[in-house]
């Protein structure tokens, strides 16, 4: 039994005629049919039931297609999965993840290096800052991009984290949101707000401290992606907290087009931003160049 063998019988099942099936294949029919046979006898089962009409599967064959589908299936997994393995082998693997949105400029310093010819491959990813500084801790990355503030900074505390820049929480509202015609942000206003909130737990201690301020406010829509956030804020009018110096240099850039509304006066909206990593790993030469190259460019702006 080969892998070519399953795939003719999956595909035989769904073109119904071995002329068909050969053309999409690029094989004889005498090929196919000799091939699908040979599977049979092996198999000790008919799968297919042949007439002038064309080519049927058999009660047996139908209940052996999911089965042959996930051979096929299990089989391309396990070939992807060993080519990796092969490239993973052949050149430097790093692992980096950016809290909520990756930064434009790391994207930039990042095709600069690999158009450069330093090869090395990139495993990137996005989470929230609490998730973020777990997979540091974890060792599941070898480096971290996140927001930190007085809520949070007792779980960094065994992790290095170097600081690149200052940021606010604010709160980012659609155009027509009439809270933009109010001369001063009061926790009235706040009540009258429906928000689409970004799944962060550092975020959430901030909220947690508006609600003890507000009373209980309205979440219609939590999620990580900024796609669903923005449409949502557009669409119904609703709002979000997001911090501005994230949303600024973002790769995602709508957010940033939206009004944005201190909320200094009523909590502590302030982050740092920065690098998270383990100390006690050293880092490769090439993570910490591109490190010291994006860190320049944000710097600069």
């Amino acid at each position: 039994m080969t892998l070519d063998q399953l795939f003719y019988v999956i595909e035989l099942s769904q073109q119904r005629t071995l002329a068909d099936t050969a053309n999409v294949l690029h094989i004889s029919q005498s090929g196919l049919s000799k091939a699908v046979s040979q599977l049979e006898d092996e198999l000790g089962v008919k799968i297919f039931e042949r007439n002038r009409y064309g080519t049927e599967l058999t009660p047996e064959g139908k209940e052996l297609i999911p089965f042959i589908q996930e051979v096929i299936d299990n089989t391309l997994k396990f070939k992807d999965y060993a080519t990796n393995l092969g490239t993973k082998s052949k050149k430097e693997v790093f692992r980096v993840a950016f809290a909520n949105t990756i930064l434009r400029p790391f994207l930039q310093e990042y095709l600069k290096m690999q158009a450069s010819g330093i090869d090395f491959r990139m495993d990137l990813s996005q989470a929230s800052s609490a998730k973020v500084v777990e997979r540091v801790a974890h060792h599941e990355i070898d480096l971290g991009f996140a927001a930190i503030n007085d809520y949070n900074h007792q779980y960094i505390k065994k992790l290095e984290f170097k600081p690149v820049h200052e940021g606010h929480l604010r709160l980012f509202t659609s155009k027509q949101n009439k809270i933009l015609n109010a001369d001063y942000i009061d926790t009235a206003q706040i009540r009258k707000q429906r928000f689409v909130l970004f799944d962060d737990p550092y975020n959430d201690a901030v909220f947690r401290h508006l609600q003890f301020l507000c009373g209980p406010l309205d979440v219609i829509l939590r999620t990580s992606d900024p796609w669903t956030i923005v449409s949502s804020i557009k669409r119904l009018n609703a709002v979000t907290l997001a911090r501005d110096w994230q949303a600024l240099f973002s790769v995602y850039s709508p957010l940033v087009e939206l009004p944005q509304l201190s909320i200094g006066h009523l909590v502590n909206d302030q982050f740092e931003l920065g690098w998270v990593y383990d100390d006690e790993v050293m880092l490769p030469s090439v993570l910490k160049e591109l490190m010291r190259r994006v860190t320049d460019r944000l710097k600069k702006t």
